[in-house]
């Protein structure tokens, strides 16, 4: 009876849909392959909306490198698709064209116009699954710094697109923790000149004779920082899984599961909305984060697989079974059917009267009963 009860309540599609668990979701993570060279694979998103600036620019298109992290910000009016494609055609013309772009389901992305830039230009198109942001580690933590580098003149009303540049320079010459290299000296070979910056003599007997000689020198130089990234790249991301995989809570799903599918509630009174969709079955499993699934009641399609993240298990309640006496009288009834009409008739009068009298008799019990549970009260 107790575990009846228990799986009763648990199976609540109300509860289910609506209460927050403490042990949430949470897949292992997994590096991306770090690139053989610069400007291979890009990490594209947009920034914003922003304080609109004297040119009515609202948004900030980013790109980063996943070999140096060298960053590249172009500012926009809009994020749709025509504006976006036009930041990655002035891309392509600054950096020349790479081999992959990745990027989130965006609609600026994911639309006609990108999709033919991209397609015109022989680049491959990568997608992360949606509201799964930490897919796009590299632009996220790019775009940290700059909303703590741009908070400033946002709030004194100062002009942040004419202070975009130097802040993306300042971005580009810091030494990050991964590589241990400024993503300026990977993609250079060697250091920024800035008036702040140490001043270093150069010898005269240092300087190469020709050209030549001076790309001999830059090639080598840049083929020692480059096998360094590597190296402490690879150092860095086996640390990251390593630590957050600590915590990891993996669903075991497979094929024929039932899952709920979490949503982010907009509008008025969202506190009260449902924070979870459902529940949709597990029809495919095209990786080990990754599941599509299909809505049973045909109300909602799904064209690419969820996240692990953003599902959790759910109860499906078992169907009652038919009450005993709502039984007893359908074969009551079909009983009856296949009888005379005579004899049903002389039937029935017999058993509504034996009702009736059962009724009669009962009464006197109900109204002592009743009695008895308003004097406890």
């Amino acid at each position: 009876m107790c575990k009846t009860i228990s799986e009763y309540v648990q199976s609540c599609h109300e509860c289910q849909s609506r209460k927050v668990s403490n042990l949430k979701t949470k897949a292992k993570i997994e590096a991306y392959p770090t690139p053989s060279e610069p400007f291979q694979v890009w990490q594209m998103n947009i920034f914003g909306p922003l304080v609109s600036s004297n040119n009515a620019n609202t948004y900030v298109f980013t790109a980063v490198d996943a070999f140096s992290y060298f960053l590249f910000a172009v500012p926009l009016r809009n994020n749709d698709a025509i504006s976006v494609s036009q930041a990655i055609f002035i891309f392509f013309c600054n950096f020349g064209v790479c081999s992959t772009v990745i990027s989130d389901q965006g609609l600026e992305f994911i639309g006609k116009c990108t999709t033919e830039v991209c397609k015109m230009l022989n680049v491959e198109q990568e997608f992360t699954p949606s509201m799964m942001h930490h897919c796009l580690g590299r632009c996220e933590r790019t775009h940290r710094t700059l909303v703590e580098r741009l908070t400033p003149y946002v709030l004194d009303n100062k002009q942040w697109e004419d202070m975009l540049s130097g802040i993306v320079f300042s971005i580009n010459s810091c030494v990050n923790s991964g590589p241990k290299y400024s993503a300026f000296e990977i993609i250079y070979g060697k250091r920024q000149n800035f008036p702040l910056s140490p001043s270093y003599i150069v010898d005269f007997k240092d300087i190469p004779k020709d050209v030549k000689t001076y790309v001999e020198n830059l090639d080598a130089r840049l083929n020692i920082i480059r096998e360094f990234v590597k190296l402490n790249t690879l150092v860095a991301q086996r640390k990251m899984v390593q630590t957050e995989n600590k915590n990891a809570h993996e669903l075991d799903l497979t094929v024929g599961d039932n899952v709920y599918l979490s949503r982010e509630p907009v509008g008025q009174g969202r506190k009260f909305q449902h924070i979870y969709d459902g529940p949709f079955t597990v029809t495919c499993l095209p990786s080990a984060h990754l599941f599509l699934l299909k809505d049973p009641t045909g109300k909602r399609n799904f064209r690419r697989p969820v996240h692990m993240n953003r599902l959790k298990l759910a109860h499906i309640r078992v169907p009652l079974p038919t009450p005993y006496f709502n039984l007893q009288t359908d074969e009551n009834e079909s009983s009856s059917s296949k009888s005379d009409n005579g004899s049903s008739s002389v039937d029935n009068t017999e058993n509504s009267k034996s009702v009736s009298n059962v009724l009669t008799e009962m009464k006197p019990w109900i109204q002592t009963w009743f009695l008895n549970m308003i004097l406890q009260i």
